[in-house]
């Protein structure tokens, strides 16, 4: 964000800002209720094996992988990647061709609101190369 333009300064600066407000603002209020009793904190290891098995605990990994392979191929790439298993494993792999489709769309989209609008430096893979050559 540090190279980028000041606009995409300002609108980082502030959305970071909210987030880290609004994070803040759960956290306190959630130890309130601990503190007055309202609330309960507790882990039920019994249960812990089925909650691995989710699909928000595959999303998670999904999510660990995007970071891991995103300077191998790039980011385009390893978001349409992202955004399609992300999609066929929380709607059970309904409609795949669409949801290929989608992500492609959406990763795109990525590309030309944070490389190209932005000019943002991600990580530049094969689609990066060959979309440079484009624009």
């Amino acid at each position: 964000v540090i190279e980028s333009p000041w606009t995409a300064q300002v609108n980082a600066f502030m959305v970071g800002s909210i987030l880290l407000a609004v994070i803040g603002i759960f956290l306190i209020s959630r130890i309130v209720m601990l503190v007055q009793g309202s609330a309960q904190f507790h882990v039920t290891f019994d249960r812990l094996p089925g909650v691995i098995k989710s699909r928000q605990s595959g999303f998670i990994g999904l999510t660990i992988l995007y970071l891991i392979v995103i300077e191998s191929i790039g980011f385009t790439l390893t978001t349409a990647l992202f955004f399609w298993g992300s999609m066929l494993l929380l709607d059970y792999g309904k409609a795949p061709l669409a949801k290929l489709a989608l992500a492609v769309f959406m990763a795109l989209v990525a590309y030309g609101i944070f490389i190209l609008g932005f000019e943002t430096r991600l990580p530049k893979g094969a689609i990066e190369t060959f979309l440079a050559g484009a624009f």
